[in-house]
């Protein structure tokens, strides 16, 4: 990418670049924010892949999907924060981040209509409990930050943290069942 001449980066890569992330950031945020606890370390984790994405756009092939790159990329720095944060109350081993990111990946295809994964994500939803339902719909559907739906039913952080852990790994349990089923 850089100029022979005067070793700078050329203005059309930068306006490129831009164009493509300001084009697609809502939805690298969109698998960002519902891989980690909170909006603020969302934030954090989409500037990370930001500048990891700007290091490496000269490795970015034109016309491929610059979104899916960038999930890449982001999926990479959330399992990073995962590794950091391995003894915090919050615990997500790297399977369960890649297991949850295939169903993400999946529900982002145009037609879904007969991916398993899908189905099974979507009747595991209608498993949930009202109240687990309500808090993932605050948690992914209406961006609630996690101290929010805390307020919302009166309970702690720390408590929400523990309950969303609990319903992801309902969650994944019961789609990798309902997969398995399926497939047989």
């Amino acid at each position: 990418m850089k100029n022979s001449s005067n070793n700078e980066i050329p203005l059309v890569k930068y306006e490129e670049f831009l164009q493509l992330f300001v084009n697609h950031q809502s939805k690298i945020f969109g698998y960002i924010i519902t891989m980690v606890p909170c909006r603020s370390i969302a934030e954090d984790i989409l500037q990370d892949t930001l500048l990891v994405m700007w290091r490496k756009f000269s490795d970015f092939t034109p016309g491929t999907n610059f979104a899916a790159w960038g999930v890449k990329i982001a999926r990479l720095n959330i399992l990073k924060f995962y590794e950091r944060e391995r003894n915090s109350h919050i615990k997500f081993n790297s399977e369960a981040v890649e297991n949850i990111s295939e169903c993400l990946s999946d529900l982002n295809k145009k037609d879904d209509s007969n991916n398993t994964e899908i189905k099974a994500l979507r009747s595991c939803m209608n498993k949930l409990t009202e109240i687990d339902q309500k808090m993932i719909t605050f948690r992914y559907m209406r961006k609630y930050s996690i101290k929010e739906i805390g307020i919302h039913f009166g309970r702690s952080a720390h408590g929400i943290y523990k309950t969303m852990a609990r319903i992801h790994n309902l969650l994944q349990k019961c789609v990798e069942r309902e997969v398995s089923i399926s497939q047989h």
